[in-house]
């Protein structure tokens, strides 16, 4: 017998395990590596609305997503963006901006929580209430900031909307300006829902 042969062919034997072995591993390796690369994406979704309306608060898109505060906490964050740039000083109270969200199993006669963006002490400000009371209960302001006098974004945390575990909630906007103002000239005001009907659906 050859054992020089058979040491060779034991030796190759064993190279070709170790070599699947290894490449095998470094193909799990690389699987996990390019899993762990890919950023986790929250539901985020802009809803466009049609130049439909008279006035200056014509809604135009609404947006949600999701961000982080400068305590690394998560924050829901939604956006309003006007045909028009919003006359604060011209509307004043006259004219605001409310949305309104509605969560699953709370089969209730109207949405459980409401923001409400006002003109109060001569600025904007976005004020959280329990809509779901009657009379509706004031809860906290929420943080709100203008990138521009077209666009209104303001943020909430999660448990603001509920306290227990819930996968996603509904909501929509709607824009009002009271009757007879100079800037709707409609009777009855100006208003404007985005989405036009129902609601825009944000998953968690």
């Amino acid at each position: 017998m050859n054992f020089r042969h058979v040491g060779r062919q034991n030796l190759l034997g064993w190279h070709y395990v170790w070599m699947r072995r290894g490449l095998g591993f470094l193909l799990i390796l690389a699987c996990l590596l390019a899993v762990a690369s890919v950023p986790v994406q929250a539901d985020t979704k802009r809803i466009t609305d049609g130049d439909d309306v008279e006035g200056p608060l014509d809604i135009a898109w609404i947006k949600h997503e999701h961000g982080t505060n400068a305590a690394g906490l998560r924050k829901l964050v939604h956006t309003v963006r006007l045909y028009e740039r919003w006359p604060v000083d011209r509307l004043r109270h006259r004219g605001f901006i409310n949305l309104f969200f509605d969560l699953r199993g709370d089969p209730d006669w109207r949405e459980e929580r409401a923001v409400y963006i006002t003109y109060d002490n001569g600025k904007l400000r976005a004020e959280l209430y329990d809509f779901a009371a009657d009379p509706p209960t004031f809860l906290r302001t929420v943080p709100m900031w203008r990138p521009n006098g077209r666009t209104i974004k303001f943020a909430l945390r999660k448990s603001d909307l509920r306290r227990r575990p819930f996968s996603y909630y509904r909501w929509f906007a709607l824009s009002f300006i009271e009757e007879r103002h100079p800037l709707c000239g409609e009777s009855g005001g100006c208003d404007d829902h985005a989405p036009d009907r129902g609601y825009v659906r944000h998953d968690l």
